[in-house]
């Protein structure tokens, strides 16, 4: 027997795991935003077999196995930010950007690197791009606006 796809989606605070033919929840984390008023700030990335979630406001990542959703591991990043991270994922390594610096880290989110890009300007909307061969991820913070 096939398992069903799963829709993945955040909402409130939450990422859930929703059985794409019946519309069942199959599984839920909830997320860290560290900013009350806007719980439902998630930025998703799913890739392969793997949920990557990050609250807007807090310095947690969460790898989540898809689609059973298996929790396998948060990693701590650098200060909070506001700002929308941008997640990668090449092979084994997972990528996160925010303001001005890198991290890398493993599918389980143990940490590998991290790269500080101080000499860059601190700007208003300052948005990251990761890429590698045949992948590029970009946040659009012009929407909120």
């Amino acid at each position: 027997m096939t398992e069903s796809p799963v829709l993945v989606m955040a909402m409130g605070g939450s990422v859930f795991g929703v059985d794409a033919t019946c519309g069942m929840v199959r599984w839920e984390h909830r997320i860290n935003t560290n900013y009350s008023n806007l719980a439902g700030v998630i930025e998703l990335l799913v890739e392969d077999d793997i949920v990557l979630a990050c609250g807007e406001y807090s310095n947690e990542l969460y790898c989540i196995s898809y689609p059973n959703g298996e929790l396998i591991g948060k990693a701590k990043l650098g200060s909070p930010s506001h700002q929308r991270p941008v997640m990668l994922v090449d092979g084994d390594r997972i990528y996160i950007s925010r303001l001005r610096e890198v991290e890398c880290f493993n599918r389980r989110g143990e940490p590998l690197w991290k790269q500080c890009f101080d000499q860059v300007p601190r700007a208003n909307g300052q948005t990251a791009a990761l890429a590698v061969p045949g992948k590029v991820r970009q946040t659009d913070d012009a929407g909120r606006k």
